[in-house]
């Protein structure tokens, strides 16, 4: 290690404590001990009423659109109870939004701002709750307030703000990676990814979301992703910490993504929820390919970049979740 290099790691170590950052108990759990979750229930919640205007959304309608859901993919009869199941007030929870695309369609803040609401209420301290992506100049672009101190709910990229990666490494079939030390630090993870369209891997939501929780996700673009997407998310650093997906389809799009077009995207006022984020993936995918189709544009196949890599994460290797359609329950 040369000196720059020893700096850099140094400052690196000192931010992630100055900011209270630690591993979980859970980083020792072994890959095998982290099962796929047998649960591909899907929720979709669809409303017009969630658009207060252009731009503008309701986070009471958002609330009640986000306990619905959650009662649904777990069976409970009250809100509360079904946020419980799922989250302790002993757990560090990471709220992983898409931030890349700036505010025009990043994860859009009412709807993080209504999981924290919820979460709060379900008991778990302010200072427990994390909101991160990779970099914190992207949280800002995408409209959100970076808060570094253990007052109030923290918000911070990996870099700078979150102490950079760890000198740990994931590594799983084809990946070699490190990842965010906000990622090690949290006990679960609600990722927020959104509906749209990618021009390399075919699709971006669920499963691909969490290459922005480690350092080289440009190494990963490869073959359409697959296998390394998959890889990834059937790592014990991932797969342990996935909790629940929250996907924002308030806006989606179907065409020339992951930036942001709006000649190919449209108002879908929905929200999809599932503790099984291949089987959210799988439902996302015939979202986009139904647009597509309407808007008689050929299908992700035909054009070459079929995401291949959310079917090779159901396979025996992987066991990140169900991609048989018809075990998949949407409801």
């Amino acid at each position: 290690m040369d000196r720059r290099e020893f700096i850099k790691k140094s400052i690196y170590t000192l931010s992630a404590t100055a900011i209270g950052l630690s591993h979980p108990k859970l980083i020792e759990a072994k890959t095998e001990d982290a099962k796929v979750n047998a649960n591909p229930i899907v929720a979709l919640e669809t409303s017009s009423k969630v658009r207060k205007a252009p731009g503008s959304y309701d986070e009471d309608f958002i609330i009640q659109m986000l306990d619905r859901g959650m009662k649904k993919i777990t069976g409970a009869g009250k809100p509360d109870d079904a946020w419980k199941n799922l989250f302790s007030k002993d757990d560090v929870i990471g709220i992983k939004v898409n931030s890349i695309t700036g505010k025009m369609f990043s994860s859009r803040l009412e709807l993080v701002r209504s999981i924290v609401k919820i979460l709060v209420r379900s008991g778990i301290e302010e200072k427990n709750i994390i909101i991160f992506d990779r970099k914190s100049d992207e949280l800002i672009k995408a409209g959100y307030k970076i808060n570094k101190s253990t007052k109030g709910v923290r918000c911070f990229g990996t870099i700078p703000d979150g102490g950079g990666y760890s000198d740990n490494f994931i590594v799983f079939g084809e990946i070699g990676s490190r990842p965010s030390r906000i990622l090690e630090s949290c006990s679960a993870i609600i990722n927020v990814p959104l509906i749209r369209d990618h021009g390399i891997v075919g699709i971006t939501c669920a499963l691909k979301n969490y290459l922005g929780t480690i350092d080289n996700p440009h190494k990963y673009h490869m073959n359409h992703g697959d296998p390394f997407v998959a890889d990834l998310n059937a790592s014990c650093e991932i797969k342990i910490r996935n909790r629940l997906t929250i996907c924002d389809g308030l806006t989606a799009q179907y065409h020339l993504g992951p930036g942001y077009e709006p000649d190919y995207s449209w108002e879908f006022n929905s929200i999809l929820m599932s503790r099984d984020p291949v089987a959210l993936d799988v439902t996302v995918l015939d979202i986009i390919e139904k647009k597509r189709k309407e808007k008689d544009i050929r299908s992700l196949e035909e054009v070459g970049r079929f995401p291949k890599y959310i079917f090779t994460a159901s396979d025996e290797k992987h066991r990140v979740g169900i991609s048989d359609r018809s075990k998949i329950k949407i409801l």
